[in-house]
């Protein structure tokens, strides 16, 4: 009886233990293809220098990450929009 009522309490208190701020969404963990673009357009937009040359940036990081692939077109990705919980 003791060892049944040990076993409800752990599982009660790993149920109640709050999630870790570090811990990824799965979307980002199960995504394969980005699409990266600034908020006010995207890599062909010639008017936004200085989003164009951050989308890049992004982009190159990505690359050198090799943990996804970077699409040209946003309905090809897996990730298009995220936003991270603010604090």
């Amino acid at each position: 009886m003791l060892l049944l009522f040990l076993l409800a309490l752990s599982a009660a208190l790993a149920q109640s233990q709050p999630k870790r701020q570090d811990e990824l969404p799965k979307a980002l963990l199960l995504a394969r293809y980005a699409y990266v673009q600034a908020l006010d357009g995207d890599r062909f937009n010639l008017r936004l220098p200085e989003d164009r040359q951050a989308i890049f940036d992004v982009e190159d990081a990505l690359h050198t990450w090799h943990r996804y692939s970077i699409t040209l077109k946003r309905h090809d990705a897996d990730l298009t929009r995220w936003k991270p919980a603010t604090a």
